[in-house]
């Protein structure tokens, strides 16, 4: 009962997230639209990221969304982060990524980089695991070649968050079992002892 007790409550401690709940909600993120558009769509299933369907003031657009965490700082738990995209660059001169920041904002890794000119549709699927306190965002640079043509589109689905279990966790399940088998090996020697 104790072992069923201990694995239940480890059960619940792990933050494994599918798709944009729970911790990944669209509450925790912050939309950095310049001139496209951002959005969940099909439920909570999929992210799309939009470049704007005319050339903009400037000529370019940098649309992102940012993960900053339940809390303010980023993931609460290290994990690793997977997802699979999809990238079209319709009519436009584009650029996909993602961009992590590590704990202390020192350095930006950029990741995945679909960098491609109009026409040119390309996909794949990105996994990297991420410390604690880490920030990223997802990001699309488009410059649409002219009015009423396709946008740049970039698009997020089977999105998953899996925790990194704290040492500490396993260490304790470790000495919880430690000290069941040495209370049932005593009980073993008081029974044999006694006869």
């Amino acid at each position: 009962m104790v072992i069923f007790t201990l694995l239940l409550g480890l059960g619940v401690a792990r933050a494994d997230t599918t798709d944009f709940t729970g911790d990944f909600a669209a509450a925790f993120w912050t939309n950095q639209v310049q001139f496209g558009s951002i959005y969940f769509s099909n439920g909570v299933a999929e992210l799309v990221l939009a470049g704007p369907g005319t050339p903009p003031p400037g000529g370019t657009s940098a649309d992102g969304i940012l993960y900053n965490g339940p809390l303010s700082g980023g993931l609460a738990v290290g994990g690793t982060v997977q997802f699979q995209w999809a990238y079209n660059a319709g009519d436009a001169t584009a650029q996909a990524e993602i961009a992590v920041t590590p704990p202390g904002g020192s350095s930006t890794q950029y990741y995945f980089n679909a960098d491609t000119d109009p026409g040119v549709v390309e996909n794949g699927s990105f996994t990297n695991t991420l410390p604690a306190g880490a920030t990223f965002e997802i990001l699309l640079t488009t410059t649409p070649a002219a009015a009423g043509k396709p946008s740049a589109t970039l698009f997020i689905t089977g999105f998953q968050f899996l925790d990194i279990p704290e040492p500490s966790t396993g260490a304790l399940l470790a000495s919880m079992l430690t000290c069941l088998g040495a209370a049932r090996w005593r009980r073993s020697r008081r029974r044999a002892s006694s006869q």
